[in-house]
């Protein structure tokens, strides 16, 4: 019992660390989801994410670069490059995700499909002004 308790600590204490150091936050804007057997592309309602760089590894956050509660299982890591590609992975290798080497763009690698965004301003909050009056 007191190893698995020490094993929980040292992950709570790893994790923490991870977050501690946090680095860069940048936002990426959706652009559009393309299944991995067709080829089709298509749009949908998604908005954009948040990721927060560290030193060895990144994770989906809020703009402060907070780590969420239902963001934790996707902490990826530095893996190397590919392909002229940054390739992250998640800590069991279900998951990737590729970062162009400017990190203009993402893709986010799932088993049937690829959600493809690119960085950009993030949405300003509140209610926006119209661009004209009726």
């Amino acid at each position: 019992m007191k190893k698995i308790i020490m094993l929980i600590g040292l992950m709570l204490f790893f994790v923490s660390g991870l977050f501690a150091q946090a680095g860069e936050t940048y936002y990426y804007k959706y652009v559009e989801t393309v299944d991995k057997e067709t080829g089709v592309r298509k749009k949908n309602n998604n908005d954009g994410i948040y990721y927060t760089f560290t030193k060895n590894a990144c994770y989906q956050s809020d703009e402060k670069g907070i780590a969420k509660d239902n963001y934790a299982y996707y902490i990826f890591y530095y893996r190397g490059e590919k392909n002229n590609l940054y390739v992250f992975s998640s800590s069991n290798g279900l998951f990737y995700i590729y970062f162009s080497k400017d990190y203009k763009r993402l893709n986010e690698d799932y088993t049937y499909f690829v959600c493809v965004y690119e960085k950009a301003d993030p949405p300003k909050k509140g209610r926006d002004t119209p661009d004209s009056l009726y």
